[in-house]
């Protein structure tokens, strides 16, 4: 035990250290390519750092700016409070955001082995965190956006976690639930600072957890995805213009449809939703859904770009997810109420999103809730099998 405790904390520190080293290098290449250590441009176009950079340069100096989320507040705000003026202040900021998303993601895989069979031995829980750590440094999109540029997406991954694992401490357990419950708000309330629909899809995971959980008709998973589809059947045919979050699904799709026109590079999938009727919208929306969960699809792969893509995410998450559907058995609730977050998530964005880049800076908060679940999985897999195999030479 002693032994994988060292490696957990070898690759621990590997990894911080690692995402500092990135971040300091892009900087200095960004500075290179003179985008003022703001954004690195490796495949080409642009992003929404230099949005960030100009928003927060106006809060530091009081003048007015754009909101669009909080972030802009966030970071001018800690220009102005230390004095500092510069990009990488802000790198080292979110910078803190990935340090912070690593601590609440252990926490996560501690309240799994807690509520499901805390007898495993600690070496096998050493051994989950170590493969988390792990998959966080080859994870390419995570490390693009994180240290590519200044982008906001790094604190909606982490909130997203933090509110996750609030959620549980107050659903699954007895003790503090006030406390628990006034974070939680807090947190969400944060969420949807970030990002609006971040909160509504937190809230939607919820709503769906307990009309799964306490209403008697719904406790068949078939039958609660049949009453989920004619629900929807019933918005999409009659209630589109219903605003929800500050966004109607007619102004989703219409948003979805001007990308399409709008955009003509390789990274878009091309799928529309805009369709003359729910079967047909249907159809197509489980392309886009598939697509935005783990594309490119074979047929998206059209460029150096998405081809990477394909090859170091989208192989190892299909074979992650393979895992998992076979060790289904495994699963524990509080496992299948973090699931549902991330294809909650991912079903929010299949109505928006048609670009496979957005996809791949959008989607890690399903993937990390996924890999969260999975290494848990894959530790306690390993330790029935060392314990069968253990009792066989015994006997």
């Amino acid at each position: 035990m002693r032994q994988k405790k060292l490696q957990y904390l070898t690759i621990q520190q590997f990894t911080f250290l690692a995402y500092l080293a990135i971040t300091t290098l892009m900087f200095f290449l960004s500075m290179s390519q003179g985008n003022e250590g703001v954004t690195y441009r490796l495949f080409g176009g642009g992003d929404d750092g230099y949005f960030y950079w100009i928003q927060a340069q106006n809060v530091a100096e009081g003048s007015a700016w754009i909101r669009t989320s909080i972030y802009p507040l966030i970071i001018g705000t800690l220009m102005k409070v230390t004095g500092i003026e510069s990009v990488y202040l802000i790198r080292m900021f979110n910078y803190i955001g990935f340090l912070l998303l690593v601590a609440f993601s252990l926490k996560l895989i501690k309240v799994q082995f807690k509520m499901d069979d805390n007898s495993i031995d600690q070496e096998y829980k050493f051994k989950a965190q170590t493969l988390l750590l792990v998959s966080y440094l080859f994870y390419a999109s995570l490390q693009m956006n994180l240290n590519f540029s200044i982008l906001r997406d790094i604190w909606i991954y982490t909130v997203y976690i933090l509110s996750t694992y609030l959620s549980i401490k107050l659903v699954f357990y007895k003790k503090n639930r006030f406390f628990y419950f006034v974070l939680l708000v807090a947190s969400v309330w944060l969420l949807g600072e970030f990002r609006g629909y971040a909160m509504l899809s937190f809230l939607l995971s919820l709503g769906i957890y307990f009309a799964y959980t306490k209403v008697k008709l719904l406790k068949k998973p078939k039958r609660l995805a049949f009453v989920g589809v004619g629900a929807f059947a019933m918005y999409y045919s009659f209630f589109m213009d219903v605003t929800i979050s500050g966004m109607s699904l007619r102004r989703a799709l219409n948003y979805r449809a001007a990308s399409l026109g709008m955009y003509s590079g390789g990274s878009q999938m091309w799928i529309s939703l805009d369709q003359s009727n729910f079967i047909l919208f249907l159809i197509n929306y489980i392309h886009s859904y598939i697509g935005n969960l783990i594309g490119p699809l074979p047929w998206h792969v059209s460029g150096v770009s998405t081809l990477f893509i394909f090859l170091v995410e989208t192989i190892p998450m299909v074979l992650i997810l393979r895992f998992l559907w076979k060790k289904r058995n495994l699963l524990t609730k509080v496992q299948k109420y973090i699931i549902l977050h991330g294809f909650v998530w991912v079903s929010l964005i299949g109505f928006t999103n048609d670009n496979l880049g957005t996809a791949s800076r959008l989607r890690p908060v399903a993937w990390i809730l996924i890999l969260i679940v999975f290494v848990v999985i894959y530790a306690k897999n390993r330790y029935l099998k060392d314990s069968t195999r253990n009792q066989v030479v015994v006997k």
